[in-house]
């Protein structure tokens, strides 16, 4: 019986061998790509990345709210470090959009989480519930995409489903009019795979053609026009393709025989020719025995299939990873890295590597945690490095600049706010071509030094008169002086007007003056200091984006500017003995005030004659000092400690173990502080000997810790084996 079988399983296996050798070149044998479904285990967005682990967990390395990486409700804020997402197995694929994630389970199901702008969750509504929710009526799912508010996903039958927003016909169902739910893409069957740009959608069906549709502006879909498609689109003259990428206005596909190609907008040169853009697919020279590519609109890395990686497109953050930044060159290998499986690059500046151990390796801008190397927050409290016998500091988006007693001024951070150094440095530096200085004061794109001898000078960007100089200027790199000014005593910034405050007490101001926030009166921008009139025995001024506050000597506060266009100050009713003012650095239209009797005020703009809308903060008596940071606050006390309340974002209250607090907490370690100044989720503290601390976001270096978020070459993940 047994022999019997075994003669019958040959028999069995020798028809099947004369039947596939008597099919011949027409017989439609399986194609290898539904043989091995396009997923991704490595995916990286602005703010986090995304990593299948072990089990099919999720890891997640940076971010900003829990809800958005896929944390909450165990994280409220994403603590930043790779941390494993809760209550999440059998994953497969992942894939970041714009303002969604989404997640393939080996069940065949899609799983969304982060913000449901356009209904890019597929549930039926726009609703954005924080914890993690099914896309509606869609399962047997093989492959993902998530794209700027909206979805693709492609089911084992080969059909490819959409969902979200569809202003370019990026849903692929013959309209322009968004879908809450999953709805069938048109006339395409056979896909094995699916990729996104900003607003156009790719297929790579099982024959080895790719199809597109969506926005068409820069030729993105490769059909040799600009037309945009609301169904799919073949793109001419490409086949054998055995992978796609989509990013920003571009795609990329990779052929068989290990070649690249690409079409679309040629931003940083990406598609390797010089070409303003492409209408058809071309070839990128300089590079072959690819096996995968990913591309974020912008540049471009290659995974070969003897497992190194080649780069090319922007440098701008050090994309390249080698050591190199600001060129445009032809494609190059990233050193140091071998025996990668997975590759992932985002538009927030970063570049991940995967490889088979297990290692991962980050290179470019450590935007908000993304890049998983920790360096984009300092969660303690640190001495900037370097900085002795400092006398003032202040705080702006992407760069910081402190005084010395001897006049000096330093700087760090990124050059692109205007100082001479390396785009992103992360130790003060002196700037060489002003001395002399007694006080700084940083606006969004300038930044103005009050000398010892009471004039004003300014640099960056002036082109709406900003730096009073008396006429409007792009960029000065060089400090000019505001002209007219003399006998000043402290001066503010704004998004991009100026003031100062005179020894007589009054106010002057310049630069735009759309909202009245100049003060003078009218709303036409001023390019050299014009005088605030009715307004006199001023004691502090504040400059948030378009608003000017002021404190009198009476313990009144005028303000003028601002969403009601004022512009003329006007007293701020239901506030009256008031020692201390400040400005909301991440709002346009919130404000602080300390009253004698200790009682911290926070309002909004309600207008002339008008009670503020006052709310108190929690109670803490002694306090000088105040910074507000969108989401948190810090306060000085008269005993020079620092204490401090709100949500920890980016490590800003100064203490990692804390994710938020309703109540003052003091900043441990943090003693005999004369000043305290911050922006955008930092915060540094000045100290009576001279030296400062500093803590919280660290995006372009503007901590000052001497820790650098930007990576010329590949860095290791600080976790060995974390999945």
């Amino acid at each position: 019986m047994h022999r019997t079988r075994r003669v019958m399983l040959k028999l069995i296996s020798f028809t099947a061998l004369l039947t596939v050798s008597f099919l011949g070149a027409g017989a439609q044998a399986e194609s290898p790509l539904k043989r091995r479904p396009a997923r991704t285990e490595l995916a990286t967005g602005d703010q986090f990345s995304l990593r299948i682990g072990e089990g099919g967990s999720i890891w997640v390395l940076g971010g900003l709210e829990g809800y958005q990486a896929g944390l909450w409700p165990q994280y409220d804020v994403a603590p930043g470090t790779p941390t494993r997402m809760p209550e999440m197995t059998g994953a497969v694929s992942v894939s970041i959009g714009q303002f969604h994630s989404l997640a393939l389970l080996a069940n065949g199901t899609v799983q969304a989480w982060g913000a449901n702008f356009y209904g890019c969750f597929g549930t039926g509504s726009t609703d954005s519930p924080k914890e993690r929710v099914q896309v509606a009526r869609l399962t047997d799912v093989v492959s993902i995409a998530a794209s700027s508010g909206y979805s693709l996903a492609v089911r084992k039958d080969g059909t490819v489903f959409a969902w979200g927003l569809n202003s370019s016909g990026q849903l692929g169902d013959g309209t322009t009019q968004q879908s809450l739910a999953p709805v069938q893409v048109v006339g395409l069957t056979d896909v094995v795979a699916v990729s996104a740009g900003n607003a156009h959608s790719l297929a790579l069906k099982a024959d080895g053609t790719v199809w597109a549709w969506g926005n068409n502006q820069w030729g993105a879909l490769g059909d040799g026009t600009t037309q945009q498609r609301t169904t799919p689109v073949q793109v001419a003259g490409l086949t054998d393709v055995v992978a796609i990428a989509g990013g920003g206005l571009s795609s990329m596909a990779v052929r068989a025989d290990g070649t690249v190609w690409g079409w679309g907008a040629n931003q940083s040169n990406i598609l390797g020719d010089n070409s303003v853009n492409q209408l058809l697919a071309t070839r990128v020279v300089g590079v072959e025995g690819v096996k995968t590519v990913a591309v974020d609109g912008i540049h471009v890395l290659a995974l070969k299939h003897d497992g190194t990686v080649w780069s090319w497109g922007d440098n701008t953050q050090g994309l390249r990873g080698n050591g190199t930044q600001g060129l445009i060159t032809p494609p190059s290998q990233v050193p140091g890295l071998r025996d990668v499986k997975a590759v992932a690059v985002s538009l927030g500046g970063g570049s991940l590597a995967l490889e088979r151990d297990g290692t991962l390796w980050g290179w470019g801008l450590n935007f908000t945690g993304a890049l998983g190397t920790g360096s984009d927050r300092q969660r303690l409290p640190t001495q900037i490095a370097g900085l002795t016998r400092a006398s003032d500091v202040d705080a702006g988006y992407g760069h910081s600049v402190a005084v010395r007693t001897d006049g000096s001024v330093w700087t760090w951070g990124s050059s692109q706010w205007g100082f001479d150094a390396v785009p992103e440095q992360a130790t003060p530096a002196p700037k060489t071509d002003i001395q002399g200085v007694a006080k700084v004061a940083i606006g969004e794109s300038h930044t103005l030094a009050l000398k010892k001898d009471g004039t004003v000078w300014a640099w960056g960007y002036g082109y709406m008169g900003q730096l009073g100089n008396g006429e409007p200027i792009d960029f000065s790199l060089t400090p000019l002086r505001a002209q007219g000014l003399t006998d000043v005593v402290a001066v503010a910034a704004g998004n991009q007007h100026s003031l100062a405050l005179k020894q007589d007490g009054t106010v002057w101001g310049w630069g735009t003056n759309y909202s009245g926030q100049v003060g003078d009166g009218t709303y036409m921008d001023q390019y050299t200091p014009v005088q605030v009139p009715g307004l006199d025995q001023v004691v502090s001024i504040r400059a948030s984006w378009d608003t000017s506050i002021a404190l009198r000597s009476d313990g009144t506060v005028w303000l003028w500017g601002g969403m009601y266009g004022t512009g003329e100050p006007y007293q701020v009713e239901g506030l009256d003995h008031i020692v201390a003012i400040e400005t909301d650095t991440g709002t346009l239209d919130a404000y602080l005030a300390v009253g004698s009797d200790g009682t911290i005020w926070e309002w909004t703009e309600q207008g002339p004659y008008i009670p503020a809308a006052l709310h108190a903060l929690p109670p803490l008596s002694g306090v000088v000092g105040l910074v507000k940071n969108t989401n948190s606050y810090v306060a000085l006390r008269t005993d020079g400690t620092v204490w401090t309340v709100g949500r920890n974002w980016g490590g800003e209250l100064g203490i990692p173990w804390l994710e938020s607090t309703e109540n003052w907490v003091r900043v441990p370690g943090v003693t005999g502080v004369v000043s305290v100044a911050g922006a955008h989720g930092r915060v540094h503290a000045l100290r009576a000997n001279g030296t400062a601390l500093t803590w919280g976001f660290n995006l372009y270096g503007q901590v000052g810790s001497g820790v650098s978020p930007l990576h010329l070459r590949p860095t290791r993940v600080p976790l060995s084996r974390w999945w």
